[in-house]
């Protein structure tokens, strides 16, 4: 155990010191590499600036990394940082008082790009989710949640679009149907009578059944609601395990697919746990012999076949 925790240490040394290599690298050429224009001047120089970088890397470690993979793994790195940041800002507006600053990675990174980190460390945000509020900061923590591989920014865009589509929604189940019925005042009591975050009709934008009218009134159909605004349904995402022996629970909105999904991991032999965050599943996976549990995120039920 001893030699495989020195293998591991030297390992995560090693990493470090070739991800300060990198922003170095990359440090002396940022305002070629971080250029916004797109012309063909622009991206010629972003292009021998990298082949210059990767030979210096190269040369460095003999690594036989592709350009590629030099470029995904700044991409990284900037992602990391960013998630340090928004971590350290959401404690600092928390609390009142400056939390163990970041790394000396990120703080560099922050130096080298600032325009990238001014919204995440605006200090008169008042969201009380800020990560939630900056789409660079939400993609970095699902990024390294392992839920998304790098992408490009198109490909971002048009996840965070689906991903923000359902944002607000949730379903709420266990909650008996009756004729003539207002959904919302169903809500409304159901969640003040089991919960300390009560929600009032302010809160909520529209609600219905879900489904088809069942024969069987003993199985409720659920309550698709639309919440105002993103926090109240993160409070009540956070609260809802006080739901347990009430009958009603209450889940995010998912896409078929991914509730397709969630249902293969929740009874797969070797997941722990399966949950969602904003739409991504995650999975907590049983204990291994080295007695360690990883937790990772998971997109297709090809990935549930191989876990």
């Amino acid at each position: 155990m001893e030699e495989s925790q020195k293998k591991r240490t030297g390992k995560e040394t090693g990493t470090v010191q070739k991800k300060t290599l990198l922003v170095h690298l990359v440090g002396n050429r940022i305002d070629i590499i971080e250029k916004k224009e797109n012309d063909f001047q622009a991206n010629l120089a972003k292009i021998r600036a990298w082949e210059e970088i990767f030979g210096e890397f190269r040369a460095r470690y003999g690594e036989r990394r592709s350009i590629k993979e030099i470029r995904d793994q700044w991409k990284r790195i900037k992602l990391a940082g960013k998630a340090e940041w928004t971590d350290f800002s959401k404690k600092r507006r928390m609390t009142g008082e400056p939390p163990q600053q970041p790394s000396d990675l990120s703080v560099h990174l922050r130096d080298m790009v600032p325009n990238e980190f001014a919204q995440i460390l605006n200090e008169y945000d008042d969201d009380a989710g800020i990560a939630r509020q900056n789409d660079d900061a939400v993609y970095a923590f699902e990024y390294l949640a392992g839920m998304l591989p790098v992408l490009e920014k198109g490909e971002r865009t048009k996840y965070t679009k689906k991903r923000n589509s359902r944002r607000n929604f949730v379903r709420v189940f266990g909650i008996p149907e009756k004729k003539g019925e207002d959904t919302d005042q169903l809500l409304i009591k159901a969640v003040s009578d089991h919960l300390p975050c009560p929600i009032s009709s302010a809160n909520i934008d529209h609600s219905h059944r879900s489904g088809r009218p069942r024969a069987d009134s003993k199985k409720p159909r659920p309550i698709l609601v639309k919440l105002t605004h993103y926090r109240k349904k993160a409070a009540l995402m956070k609260d809802r395990r006080q739901l347990k022996g009430s009958g009603i629970s209450i889940q995010e909105d998912l896409t078929k697919a991914n509730h397709h999904i969630l249902l293969k991991l929740s009874n797969h032999p070797k997941v722990e746990a399966a949950w969602t965050v904003d739409g991504s599943i995650m999975a907590a996976l049983k204990m291994n012999e080295e007695g360690i549990s990883i937790k990772r995120g998971v997109t297709s039920l090809q990935e549930v076949s191989t876990l």
